[in-house]
């Protein structure tokens, strides 16, 4: 037995090595950040390139460089200019393709910010940039080159905010980095923003699976500030000029908190190292959103906003769909129904075998029937993502149900684990 440990330990030792190598390769300890535009209405997408800047360290993984959990919406792939080889690829979604589901993306033609994340590479190398069409298949949408030499590739310096380091569990290499950061919090609220942080973050951790996960994340506050207090209320006709311009009614849904200033977001936080982003907005008042490698955003103040906040997170860090459904909802046809939409938690049964079908007794039934006495039971529900009909979720409740459930369904437990572990592992 002490053979076999021992034998384990070397093995994990030299993998790890190995995935060291194969960074130290390839890239700098630098970050490289790319600025897109996407731009389009509900038919057509296009993708521009806005500019590229670099700054000292890198959060992200230095392991599965090449290889991706096939999550979101977008893929980001980095290739070796001289070779093609693929030497990083990361994903993610944008609130630029929810938008498309809208009815206003019917009658305007609008643009979104988009900010990616990479290591910066140490020779020239170029990235490709693909969202998946409502098919499910992926259309490349820009390639740009990447010259480490350019000198457009504007470094960015650490901010002058306020931090401070709620957590911390080891390096970059072998956690999460999560920051907080203000947003409509004057230079006189940045007491109230730290202990807002605190108090969220300690809402995030007390929840399965994540009080379990707690020593694999780092975790920075800062407090960027704004000139005024609050946040933008469009439909009770306020508007504040605030650092982020969060505000609610995005897409005309009254508590959609959400900011389409994805370069100021990540400009607020230069120099601190992250991997996933969640702005605390000084508001009383419910709301908050989630875009899956993105941002997370969250009212500060709410009596719900210790629940809001794990379910928004959810969706942000491991792109957790929505499994609530309401009759006649705009969101209806959201997601084809023809194919198996890439969230681990809902199914169209197109393609069940790589869902949670292995969680399942072999007797189970498919679809599995909404009874009293199976309201526990992990099965396979209709009514999820939006839709009443034709989209399954796991468990009658979960938290990205109700905000009435005490936790997350096995499922998503899985899922978010999942994640951790190929960041870290």
């Amino acid at each position: 037995m002490i053979r076999l440990s021992l034998l384990f330990m070397l093995t994990l030792i030299t993998l790890k090595m190995a995935a060291q190598q194969q960074y130290d390769t390839f890239f700098k300890d630098s970050t490289l950040r790319m600025d897109l535009i996407l731009a389009g209405n509900d038919k057509s997408m296009q993708v521009y390139l806005h500019a590229y800047s670099k700054s000292e360290g890198w959060a992200g993984r230095r392991h599965n460089l090449s290889n991706q959990q096939n999550l979101g919406h977008g893929l980001a792939v980095m290739r070796d200019a001289a070779t093609g080889e693929i030497i990083y690829s990361t994903v993610c979604s944008a609130l630029f393709s929810e938008w498309q589901a809208t009815d206003e993306a019917k009658e305007v033609q609008k643009a979104f910010q988009q900010v990616l994340l990479f290591p910066f590479p140490k020779k020239k190398a170029f990235i490709t940039i693909e969202f998946r069409g409502y098919d499910g298949v992926y259309h490349t949408y820009l390639q740009a080159p990447v010259d480490p030499s350019d000198l457009l590739i504007r470094p960015k310096s650490e901010m002058t905010y306020k931090k401070e380091v709620i957590q911390k569990n080891g390096s970059s290499a072998q956690c999460v980095d999560i920051v907080y950061v203000a947003e409509g919090y004057t230079e006189g609220e940045q007491d109230k923003f730290f202990a807002d942080a605190r108090r969220l973050n300690a809402d995030l951790f007390a929840h399965e699976p994540f009080d379990k996960l707690k020593n694999k994340f780092n975790v920075t506050a800062v407090a960027a500030v704004s000139s005024e207090s609050g946040t933008s209320h469009p439909g009770k006709g306020v508007w504040k000029n605030t650092l982020l311009d969060a505000h609610y009614d995005t897409f005309y849904s009254s508590r959609y908190l959400m900011s389409n200033q994805m370069i100021a977001i990540n400009d607020a936080i230069a120099g601190v190292p992250y991997e996933q982003i969640i702005v605390v907005v000084n508001t009383p008042v419910y709301g908050g959103g989630g875009i899956f490698n993105s941002h997370t955003m969250i009212s500060a103040d709410d009596k719900l906003s210790n629940i809001i906040v794990v379910h928004e997170f959810a969706h942000a860090f491991a792109g957790l769909a929505d499994e609530y459904y309401y009759p006649g909802d705009v969101m209806e046809n959201f997601y084809n129904k023809k194919i198996e939409p890439w969230e681990e938690n809902i199914t169209t049964l197109v393609d069940f075998d790589r869902k949670w079908k292995d969680m399942l007794p072999k007797d189970a039934a498919i679809p599995t029937k909404l009874t009293e006495n199976s309201k526990l039971t992990l099965g396979v529900y209709e009514g999820g993502g939006y839709a009443t009909l034709g989209i399954y979720r796991p468990m009658q409740d979960c938290r990205m149900n109700t905000n009435k459930a005490k936790t997350f369904c096995p499922v998503c437990q899985r899922a978010l684990i999942r994640v951790v572990d190929y960041l870290t592992k």
